[in-house]
């Protein structure tokens, strides 16, 4: 990638010598490339399948140095993204302090495939002010298997070199990088591993964690980082807390259509996926969008509509089963917004406020539902939580799920889920082990335990039957030991041994069949 940059950079600039031109693609690709990684990490679902990435251009400026040609001046990145040919990235937004929007980017498709295996190697090392302002903003930390995050990485690299699609593989090496990071970033205290995290609570009641917390990374790396553990999630939970509070408000509002999905959604998605024609992955997604207030407007803006195409979003629109739900979905909003009116107002101890406090703007009406969604969901945390015995490791609570070190009992179960129904009509949760992808060769410590437990009870088992081979007059054949423990605790009988007589169930009970024969 290096080599073919620099000779582009020689045809625009023959004046330049070797020696130059090299400096600078290096300083180029090291600032870039840099940033790319950084951004790459933490880019989200949507934001991989559109191919666009945030990228501050005024770093890589800064981090890539200036240059001097004939005379002319200026930062490296400038000189390089001039021509396609020399630059890494294509600009897709520039940002502007207007807007308090960054640059958005999309890699440039003549070294896009090197860009992807550079970042697969490359890890970002975190430099000591970066080190510190963490260990200083650090409020919660996150105790993690080592052992399992390393096997993951060990078989993701493995994957990698089977490729099995451009998509796919660069999930993996994101991933991938992630998983790198992380390995740098973890904390050793006494021989267990931590990671430090951020943590800060919003208005709404709801915790994030900031950069590269295991809540915002994706779940097959942070299965990794957590090792073996318990997972409990809420099922449809935006449409579950949504649906129970608006029936609060009017017990007579028909919900059946949500309620039918609450409770079957993998089904539903299933057969409404198989009648558009897309994926039960994208229907998934549309149906998260819906019930975060995603409009279903019939022009090319719409992000649903650009993302499925216009045909099978006009498929979607025509979908009885799928506008029943949405058309419900609706009614519960209405009446939510209707009972709380305008102005601020307070709910579950969590006070809403009509201008935003964060950018003191007006929020609008989905910014609205999308408070009272989280306010409702961290409430049912809260609960959910504090309901879990203390004998329990709580490893992590990600917005609707909580990662448990061991499972709740049946018992513990039922208890919890009649809470919330008491308070939440139609929320309900689901538990699952988490086996997080790893290497052929990789025992985790939860497996260690079962076979060191078994190592122990068959030594113990050896002790004993030494013990009881050694009371026997020393012998060690085992059908001894059985003889002597049957000759001193069972009287064997002289009497041979008879069948029993077949029985017949009669009005008066069982009776010998011999006695019914007639003869």
């Amino acid at each position: 990638m290096k080599q073919k940059l620099k000779e582009e950079l020689k045809k625009l600039h023959p004046f330049i010598t070797d020696k130059m031109a090299l400096r600078y693609v290096d300083k180029y690709v090291a600032a870039v490339m840099s940033e790319i990684a950084k951004r790459f990490m933490l880019m989200s679902s949507d934001e991989v399948s559109d191919g666009e990435m945030n990228f501050s251009a005024k770093s890589v400026d800064n981090a890539s140095g200036r240059y001097k040609i004939s005379g002319r001046t200026g930062y490296v990145y400038h000189l390089m993204q001039e021509h396609p040919a020399t630059s890494l990235i294509i600009s897709a937004y520039k940002g502007n302090s207007v807007t308090h929007r960054v640059s958005r980017v999309i890699f440039n498709p003549i070294y896009k495939k090197e860009i992807m295996e550079e970042l697969g190697s490359l890890i970002i090392e975190c430099e000591p002010k970066r080190l510190k302002e963490l260990q200083d903003l650090a409020n919660h930390s996150v105790e993690i298997d080592p052992e399992s995050l390393a096997s993951y990485i060990k078989q993701t690299k493995l994957s990698l070199k089977n490729r099995k699609g451009q998509a796919y593989d660069e999930k993996l090496l994101r991933n991938l990088q992630i998983a790198n990071q992380l390995q740098v970033l973890v904390r050793d205290n006494n021989g267990v591993a931590y990671l430090d995290e951020y943590w800060d609570e919003i208005d709404s009641g709801r915790i994030h964690g900031h950069g590269l917390s295991l809540q915002r990374i994706p779940k097959e790396v942070r299965h990794a980082a957590l090792g073996r553990c318990y997972r409990y999630d809420f099922k449809a939970a935006s449409y579950a807390l949504m649906t129970s509070f608006a029936r609060q408000i009017d017990p007579t509002l028909k919900t059946g259509a949500l309620q039918d999905y609450i409770k079957n959604r993998s089904v539903i998605r299933r057969r409404i996926a198989k009648d558009i024609g897309i994926s039960e992955e994208w229907m998934k997604e549309i149906f998260t969008s819906v019930g975060f207030g995603a409009q279903l407007k019939d022009n090319p803006y719409n992000s649903i509509r650009k993302k499925i195409g216009q045909e099978k979003y006009h498929k979607l629109l025509c979908n009885a089963e799928f506008m029943c739900i949405k058309s419900q979905l609706d009614q519960v909003s209405a009446v939510i917004l209707n009972s709380l009116g305008k102005g601020d107002f307070e709910l579950f101890g969590k006070t809403y406020a009509e201008i935003n406090p964060k950018d003191k703007t007006k929020r609008t009406k989905n910014q609205k539902l999308a408070w009272l969604y989280q306010c409702l969901e961290s409430g049912a945390l809260n609960m959910f939580v504090n309901m879990i015995p203390e004998n329990y490791k709580i490893k992590l609570l990600v917005h609707d799920c909580a990662y448990l070190d061991k499972p709740l009992s049946a018992q513990q179960i039922a208890d919890i889920k009649y809470a919330l129904m008491c308070r939440y009509e139609f929320l309900n949760f689901e538990g699952d082990a988490i086996i997080p992808i790893h290497a052929s060769d990789y025992v985790c410590k939860y497996d260690q335990d079962i076979d060191r437990a078994e190592s122990d009870h068959r030594a113990h088992m050896v002790v004993e039957n030494s013990r009881a081979n050694s009371q026997n007059g020393g012998t060690s054949n085992a059908a001894s030991s059985v003889k002597a423990y049957a000759s001193e605790h069972c009287t064997i009988s002289a009497i041979p041994f008879a069948a029993p007589k077949r029985q017949i169930m009669t009005h008066w009970g069982m009776v010998d069949a011999d006695m019914l024969s007639g003869d």
